[in-house]
């Protein structure tokens, strides 16, 4: 236990160090771009994207999660793996290839054609990647890995800002994304030197675990984008890059804070399943954790989307703050949402997720295509509600399925909640006084106050509930005081009442 606690810490340290080199890098492509080129330009990548990765998921094979639960894995497996996805690949990047004329008439963009024919080619490029890294993630060594993203992220970053420089075109992201995936794919063989062959041996036993995980990650990508493919027929190719754009600055905290953590989780919640209290009990505790984290994130960023908009991007991109504000608060369901799919996942219930994404897809769809009739900041907010009922499903699923208390984490959130609406209070009521010239300064002066409060009241009453020894103490002491107080109170009002004069 001790062993496996130590390989989670180490592999979560090089996870989080591994995305912040990754999203450090992004987040300055993305802000250079965002002032290089106009909305327009980020949509029509945004839509060639969504498609040529939709092709990317239906060929998703599962071969990571695969080797990664599988408690013993050998050479045919990792060969039946990168063969199948190989051949899966390359059939759909042609059909891509084929059909790129028509999907630019239906999408009625013929700039799209160009640059979904030319990104379609990462699908086969991907594929050859070497599979030895899905055992790295299982053994949860991710110091090659580490090495072989940082390098990836860099080259692409280099190419895609000097591009856009010289031609501030679209076809800086497209070079950038092909260029990135040919190197992860050199740089996995040439980091870890390894032979592999074309082999389907082991496709009978791979297909019984990957067909649920490949209707999972199409049903769950498709429900994803389904606001890329609907934005780009009803609002068109301006207002889908503003979509696309705020939706990618919602994400990070989820992806910079969340993803990194939640890496090695799969792995080492394989490996508790066998001690249902050991797992349930490091299962509240990551998502605690991960929602303290994100709660003042989400709060601050919809007080301040217009000022954080205006310091980052530029003038231009302003009036879609809402869609920021909006928007961020996917942050909250797709922490929750990792964590427990992930969970759900270590036990092979891949099955009841499906079903739950179908049926979140199906809501989506229908709502969207038979009645929806608004703008797009309307379909962002008409977004979030469908998603928070879709995470309570899987809530709901995951008490059932595993025997999860999340009323524990509830408790445990106390504080994180209190924290949150103390320092919202206090900088909705200090703002008027944070008026500097530079709208930069405003927003560090900002951000210090919210954090600052929220921390410090986090920390105070953490401090508190700390002093009582458990949750179960926590139960057993608050809930007979809240019931005596009702019954004083009650009792009060009866004498009350029988004391008056008839």
């Amino acid at each position: 236990m001790t062993n496996l606690k130590q390989k989670t810490i180490k592999s979560s340290g090089f996870a989080l160090a591994l995305r912040f080199v990754e999203r450090s890098l992004g987040f300055v492509s993305l802000l250079i771009l965002a002032r290089l080129l106009v909305p327009e330009d980020f949509g029509i990548v945004a839509i060639a994207s969504s498609i040529v990765f939709l092709c990317d998921v239906l060929s998703e094979t599962g071969g990571k999660q695969y080797i990664i639960q599988k408690d013993e894995v050998d050479d045919e497996d990792l060969n039946t793996a990168w063969t199948l996805g190989i051949i899966l690949k390359s059939i759909l990047a042609i059909i891509l290839m084929m059909m790129a004329d028509s999907i630019s008439v239906f999408i009625e963009s013929e700039s799209v054609k160009a640059p979904l024919i030319a990104l379609s080619l990462i699908l086969p490029i991907s594929a050859f990647t070497n599979p030895r890294l899905f055992v790295k993630a299982k053994e949860l060594s991710y110091n090659v890995i580490f090495k072989l993203h940082a390098i990836q992220k860099f080259t692409a970053f280099t190419v895609t800002v000097t591009l856009a420089f010289i031609y501030q075109s679209y076809w800086a992201m497209i070079a950038g994304v092909i260029v990135s995936q040919i190197t992860k794919m050199f740089l996995s063989f040439y980091l870890l030197p390894s032979r592999v062959k074309f082999s389907l041996s082991k496709l009978a036993e791979q297909w019984r675990f990957s067909k649920w995980m490949m209707a999972k990650a199409i049903v769950g990508y498709t429900r994803s984008e389904f606001d890329t493919f609907f934005a780009s027929k009803a609002f068109g190719m301006t207002e889908l890059g503003a979509l696309n754009m705020m939706k990618n600055i919602a994400l990070l905290p989820g992806r910079e804070l969340l993803v990194p953590l939640s890496m090695p989780l799969l792995a080492s919640l394989s490996q508790l399943k066998s001690n249902m209290f050991h797992f349930n009990s490091s299962l509240l505790k990551i998502l605690t954790l991960i929602l303290t984290v994100i709660l003042p994130i989400v709060g601050f960023t919809v007080l301040k989307a217009k000022l954080i908009i205006l310091v980052f991007l530029d003038e231009k991109w302003v009036e879609y703050s809402p869609l920021l504000s909006a928007m961020i608060l996917f942050v909250v369901t797709f922490s929750l949402g990792t964590i427990l799919e992930q969970a759900i996942t270590a036990f092979n219930k891949v099955r009841v997720l499906v079903q739950i994404q179908f049926l979140s897809l199906a809501v989506i769809i229908i709502y969207f295509v038979g009645f929806f009739e608004g703008n797009v900041y309307e379909m962002a907010e008409s977004r979030v509600v469908i998603a928070f009922i879709s995470t309570f499903a899987v809530l709901v699923v995951t008490h059932f399925a595993l025997k999860v208390n999340f009323f524990k984490a509830v408790l445990m959130l106390i504080p994180a909640i209190f924290a949150l609406a103390a320092s919202s209070f206090a900088l909705i009521n200090l703002s008027p006084y944070i008026m500097f010239k530079f709208q930069l300064l405003n927003l560090i002066v900002n951000t210090l106050v919210f954090f600052a409060c929220y921390f410090a009241i986090w920390l105070l009453s953490t401090l508190l509930l700390n002093k009582i020894k458990s949750i179960n103490d926590f139960n057993t002491w608050v809930f007979p005081l809240v019931k005596e107080l009702f019954t004083t109170v009650a009792d009060r009002i009866k004498r009350a009442a029988s004391s008056k004069p008839k």
